[in-house]
């Protein structure tokens, strides 16, 4: 076996886009699969968990189709210390498990697998379906902020995502805080609620940076989901959470008899920095608003930090806890916020105008 790539940047290229995908429970899910054929090169990666693909085209020359798994970070680390100008060569020889990489003055051996010991998943999907990869992105992006990590609830360390009726539902909650984003989508798309799991979002996150036009969902019954962007011949595959995930409509109060307040939420990201600083370990800030102001206070071991600005509020008085955290991430979803609430004790409601599909719900904190 033996291939010569041109440069090393579609090479490089195909390893970097798999990286997020490889394992370490075993030799072979520590490897990447490369392969050429039908003029490009593929990279496969995985942990059992998720699965990684990537292909772009191959420019040099090869003697017929080749398959071989070689150590990944060995091999990234590799990619990356060679000079951008020089051939890179692959070549094995029959009865040898290492492969031999030359480029310009520099060698190396590294040992290999064969390409048929690594894991295949092959079955045909039950669906498949597009969706604005900036419409996706942005929902995606916003409601992750309210995933769970490492809770005992396994169901809330992911993100809750249907289709239905013309719409895109994205929900995800840590019992504190829960973020739902609802876009439209093309009336024809069903998917049952499904949960991605919290590691692959992010990976999916970062998958989708710097990507336009569609992204294409392959379903695999409530087990398994693949993400691909068609147009750069890229693939992130994950299993899906088991579980139910919470009726969270039943959690958004109504607000038919709630109080309301517009404002900036660049001031009040503003104070909540300055009053963050004596927070306390339990990290908790409280919020009242009365006669036209708008009040943060915390304090720890006898320590205090008070600030407030000016409000057009005309309400009952009305003062809360909040974890500083929570109420961080809820104030930088947006730019104007309304809060909607009905009293102390119960969960506040922000809404976007700039984002009309976007609702965060805030828990109360005891102080």
């Amino acid at each position: 076996m033996r291939v010569v790539f041109e440069d090393k940047s579609a090479l490089e290229g195909v390893v970097k886009d798999v990286l997020g995908a490889v394992g370490k429970a075993m030799p072979v899910l520590e490897g990447i699969l490369l392969s050429v054929s039908e003029g490009k090169v593929h990279a496969r990666a995985t942990d059992l968990e998720r699965e990684m693909r990537s292909e772009r085209a191959f420019m040099g020359d090869a003697d017929g189709p080749i398959s071989v798994v070689l150590p990944a970070k060995k091999l990234d680390s590799i990619l990356k210390s060679l000079r951008d100008d020089v051939a890179v060569s692959f070549s094995l020889s029959d009865g040898d498990e290492r492969v031999r990489i030359t480029a310009g003055s520099s060698r190396f051996s590294l040992a290999s697998i064969p390409a048929d010991e690594f894991p295949s998943i092959s079955d045909e999907p039950d669906q498949v379906f597009r969706l604005p990869i900036d419409v996706f992105r942005d929902a995606l992006g916003r409601a992750s902020t309210a995933m769970a990590n490492g809770d005992v609830r396994y169901y809330l360390n992911g993100v809750y995502l249907a289709c239905g009726n013309g719409e895109m539902v994205v929900v995800a909650t840590n019992g504190h805080m829960l973020c739902k984003e609802v876009r439209e989508c093309d009336s024809g798309i069903s998917l049952d609620g499904v949960i991605v799991p919290r590691e692959s979002v992010l990976q999916l996150l970062r998958f989708l940076q710097g990507s336009d036009g569609d992204i294409e969902l392959s379903v695999f019954g409530d087990k398994r989901l693949a993400f691909s962007l068609p147009d750069s011949g890229r693939m992130l595959g994950t299993k899906l959470v088991g579980g139910k995930f919470p009726d969270y409509d039943a959690f958004i109060p109504s607000t038919k008899e709630a109080f309301s307040l517009t404002l900036d939420s660049a001031v009040m990201r503003g104070l909540l920095s300055r009053v963050g600083i004596l927070a306390g370990e339990y990290r908790g800030t409280r919020c009242t608003i009365e006669n036209g102001v708008l009040r943060l206070e915390s304090e720890s071991q006898g320590e205090q930090a008070v600030d407030e600005c000016p409000v057009e509020y005309k309400g009952e008085g009305v003062s809360t806890g909040y974890n500083v955290g929570y109420l961080a991430t809820a104030l930088g979803l947006g730019g104007e916020i309304i809060l909607e609430y009905r009293d102390s004790e119960t969960a506040t409601l922000f809404r976007y105008p700039d984002s009309p599909g976007s609702t965060c719900l805030l828990m109360p904190m005891r102080l």
